[in-house]
């Protein structure tokens, strides 16, 4: 059901609180009609229906601190009493409608005090001493939230999952590509590794934008918390912050706006680079620094010499070479009269990466040697210089 604001009622009597000089208090009576009306229409009695819950949070009943205007503006609201259903013997005329009783004062009583008036002071939380009236000149004995220090500033570690490429072989110190005895790469693992995700709020009533459209790793070494929190160069991710604009109600009950920050900040200790094998099963044959030929399948095939004692190499190259070494193969064979005698070609397009140098090329020393490295680093995010606010 819709309900619709048609006018209010103040009442025609105002409080005076006998304990509280100057302190004076009424109700405002603000009525609603409801789109339809059923059995129980004008000048009939309502009975068992709770419609009137579905005004709970309608925006035109005003919140807890919302001033009234012109003559009536030292009065604010202190709490929403009621909502009912009026019947006729209340009120004859509009006995279908809906009423909600609204409580105002221009001042706190002394000796008591609610959250509600609270929150009209800018205060979040209760406090044990009575409210005195605030006056023109007045020091709020509250702090502003723009001037208050980070309280939830938090350090929380957390686990992830990784591929595991690189460990600490037994008995030696240092972290080494893993591999089997033969220099092989192990591939497919994974390991778990731990972070940490830093996190603080700040309010501001400064102008400064620390909005980012990405995160960033940070460039030189940044501290925090008076240096119990040392995030070195490389290993922090700053994500975007969150952001809101807030009002803070003064000692004059004057909305004063501010910014709140919300900053998070990944911790990584094995930074954010990304080390990946530069191999793969195409090549660009002959490149330069500046010839870049376009990519082709790599090849290998070895040539078996019955009679040589050496073990016959494996060779890598393009298609044409591949081609090329077999019918030399061939050529050489319709010289010699002996079966076994004869040499023996086999080649194919290969199936496991290998080993290219940086322009693209195959890697002859990484080829025959497991312990040449032949890496390539690559980072997801850019490194920038952090622009955060902590007090």
């Amino acid at each position: 059901m819709a309900w619709t604001y048609k006018f209010d009622e103040i009442d025609k009597e105002v409080t005076k609180d006998t304990s509280t000089p100057n302190r004076f208090t009424f109700n405002r009576y603000l009525y609603f009609e409801p789109d339809q009306y059923d059995d129980w229409s004008k000048r009939k009695s309502y009975e068992g229906r709770p419609f009137t819950a579905e005004l709970v949070g309608n925006p035109n009943i005003p919140a807890i601190g919302d001033h009234l205007s012109g003559s009536l503006s030292a009065f604010y609201v202190t709490d929403v009493t009621s909502i009912s259903n009026l019947i006729e013997e209340e009120h004859s005329d509009h006995c279908s409608y809906a009423v909600v009783t609204v409580e105002y004062e221009n001042t706190p009583a002394l000796g008591s005090i609610s959250e509600d008036i609270i929150n009209v002071w800018g205060k979040g939380k209760s406090d044990p001493q009575p409210q005195p009236q605030p006056t023109s000149g007045t020091i709020s004995r509250f702090l502003e939230p723009w001037n208050e220090y980070v309280a939830d500033f938090s350090v929380i570690n957390q686990e992830i999952e990784v591929p595991w490429t690189k460990g600490y072989l037994l008995g030696t110190g240092n972290k080494i590509p893993i591999t089997n005895t033969a220099g092989q790469p192990i591939y497919g693992m994974t390991t778990s590794e731990w972070i940490q995700k830093i996190s603080w709020t700040v309010n501001t009533r400064e102008e400064t934008n620390y909005s980012l459209s990405a995160a960033i790793i940070n460039d030189t070494d940044i501290s925090l918390a008076n240096g119990k929190v040392v995030i070195p160069y490389g290993e922090g991710l700053l994500l975007p912050p969150s952001f809101k604009k807030l009002y803070f109600t003064n000692d004059q009950y004057t909305n004063e706006p501010y910014y709140q920050w919300s900053f998070e900040i990944i911790r990584n200790p094995n930074g954010f680079m990304t080390e990946i094998l530069n191999a793969g099963t195409k090549m660009r044959p002959g490149a330069t620094s500046t010839l870049r030929p376009a990519p082709v399948d790599i090849c290998t095939w070895y040539v078996y010499n019955p009679s040589s004692q050496v073990v016959p190499a494996k060779e890598f190259g393009t298609f044409n070479e591949m081609m090329a070494a077999k019918n030399e193969v061939y050529e050489y064979n319709k010289t010699v009269q002996s079966e076994t005698a004869k040499r023996v070609w086999s080649g194919d397009f290969v199936q496991s990466p290998v080993p290219l140098d940086e322009y693209g090329n195959i890697d002859e020393i990484a080829v025959t040697n497991p312990n040449v490295t032949y890496s390539l680093f690559f980072y997801k995010y850019k490194y920038g210089t952090w622009n955060i606010l902590y007090r």
